[in-house]
């Protein structure tokens, strides 16, 4: 794909309103400008160079959201509230106890929040109406729950899901064992432990011993040294997978990194302007990230049950 738009994956299954509509409730909690003294903010902005709140693509929508956050490191409140604390003493003759440290600490923070650099990351969220699927191309905990509990905001009451397959039928670990037992003569191993993903080169272990990285392009070469890691309490923790015209890393929680789609010669040379082109990739990557999802929910024999969410449920 010329454009990079869906390169990781948090997916849920949520029921969200038609474009218009949602539009609509997005407005109610636009991105308005950080105050000097704010430490972040959020909202919902117009999706890439246009004027819309959400637009549409073949397969649904897409809405953006940004997400603002002024850099504070803490090793710089540790050494400014030392210097102040020091102040402190030499004025007052005892050192600060812990509400005065406390007190100092927020001054602090608020001096240099004021000053410090802002962090921007704009987030654009994905839709594939008919499957019920929101595809947000991130994997940072703190900015995907940021999204999900405005939006709950803004809907104010919507039935949602997170998909994680973690306690499905089958682990990633024992599909894994299964898998590699089918390309050895003396054990009785499933070749088709992946169904219809192909196992791609990269495989992470985790456990007692700390992390483990093996080559699977060199599957019987790194076969001993991957049964040893399980067998010694070693899980799966992040699998390269393949699925016809795309490639990733599935982790234990459900999470897809380093998507890639395989580019074909028309794309290449695509002449559309770049509004055209930015739905036309968009309809394209979601339709092909929304089968990926399917399939694997199939593969896992996982059903997302979906539960209300209320506006009044979060403080």
């Amino acid at each position: 794909m010329a454009l990079k738009l869906i390169n990781q994956v948090s997916a849920y299954k949520v029921v969200l309103p038609a474009a218009d509509a949602l539009a609509e409730q997005l407005a109610t909690l636009p991105f308005e400008e950080l105050p000097a003294h704010t430490p972040f903010g959020s909202g919902f902005v117009n999706v890439q160079n246009c004027s819309d709140l959400v637009i549409g693509i073949p397969g649904g929508y897409v809405f953006a959201f940004r997400y603002d956050e002024k850099i504070v490191p803490g090793a710089v409140v540790k050494t400014e509230l030392a210097k102040r604390a020091d102040r402190f003493e030499e004025q007052e003759g005892y050192k600060p106890g812990r509400k005065v440290l406390r007190e100092l600490r927020e001054l602090v923070v608020a001096e240099l929040t004021a000053k410090a650099l802002t962090k921007t990351k704009v987030v654009n969220c994905y839709y594939n109406e008919a499957d019920q699927l929101l595809i947000l191309p991130t994997i940072a905990r703190k900015l995907k729950d940021t999204v999900m509990r405005q939006l709950v905001r803004a809907v104010e009451s919507m039935k949602s899901t997170t998909i994680n397959v973690s306690t499905a039928k089958g682990s990633l670990t024992t599909r894994l064992m299964s898998y590699i037992e089918s390309c050895d003569f003396d054990a009785f191993g499933d070749f088709d432990a992946f169904g219809d993903f192909g196992v791609g080169d990269r495989l992470i272990l985790v456990g007692a011993n700390g992390k483990s990285s093996f080559d699977l392009e060199s599957l019987t070469s790194a076969a001993e040294g991957i049964k040893e890691a399980i067998t010694t309490g070693g899980q799966v923790s992040e699998i390269a997978l393949t699925l016809e015209s795309v490639s990733f890393r599935l982790t234990q929680d459900f999470l897809l990194k380093g998507i890639k789609f395989t580019e074909t010669e028309d794309e290449q040379d695509d002449e559309r302007d770049p509004d055209e082109q930015f739905e036309h990739e968009a309809g394209v990557q979601l339709f092909i990230v929304s089968a990926v999802i399917n399939s694997l929910c199939k593969l896992f024999d996982y059903t997302p049950a979906i539960k209300s969410e209320e506006n009044d449920d979060l403080v």
